[in-house]
């Protein structure tokens, strides 16, 4: 099956997806994988809960970075339908390492989000120095959630105003959930400074 080109896409002209597979990537199958992967870290959470029975920590941890994997790299294949492989590798590389660096300095300088550490609950970590750990789909999550804003603002008048916004709008709800019952960071000051946002 070949990829139609639409006109009304938010790009001015994406492929669209007909058939089961559409420039080579079987769509279908990466669907149903990070559906199956999202219900089954969900399903697992409700039946520890309803149960008592508490499995080890890494598998709900595993099943969060496969399926946050799983999100990167659908949003990667649609933007690169959208707008080449070139342009999106090269974006996405240099978009990794500037959330990364952010992240990073932020740990040891407090600039430019604020003063936190993150926890050993959100798993794969990588050791640095000082006592400082990075969680390995903190970037990959980022780039989850960029790559949809971008994709969904797309070329309109003032895109990048209405997805920073977006973006904020997210981290703001997400926050309380993240240091709050999930535990992944904590704050040196107690709550997000609004520098964060």
């Amino acid at each position: 099956f070949q990829c139609a080109r639409q006109r009304d896409d938010v790009y001015g002209s994406a492929p669209a997806f007909h058939g089961t597979r559409c420039g080579g990537v079987n769509w279908p199958a990466l669907k149903y994988a990070f559906a199956a992967t999202s219900f089954l870290a969900v399903a697992g959470a409700v039946v520890s809960k309803l149960t008592g029975i508490r499995p080890p920590y890494w598998v709900g941890c595993a099943l969060g970075f496969v399926a946050v994997v799983l999100a990167g790299v659908w949003v990667a294949l649609r933007m690169a339908q959208v707008s080449g492989w070139r342009r999106v590798g090269v974006g996405t590389i240099l978009g990794l390492a500037w959330v990364s660096a952010a992240e990073i300095c932020g740990l040891f300088t407090g600039l430019p989000f604020g003063e936190y550490r993150y926890t050993e609950l959100w798993l794969p970590l990588i050791p640095l120095p000082q006592g400082h750990q990075f969680p390995v789909a903190l970037p990959i999550t980022w780039f989850v959630l960029g790559g949809a804003v971008a994709l969904l603002t797309g070329r309109r008048r003032f895109g990048w105003v209405w997805g920073g916004s977006l973006l904020a709008l997210i981290d703001f709800a997400l926050e309380p959930v993240l240091t709050g019952p999930v535990g992944f960071w904590h704050w040196s000051s107690g709550d997000p400074p609004v520098l964060n946002y």
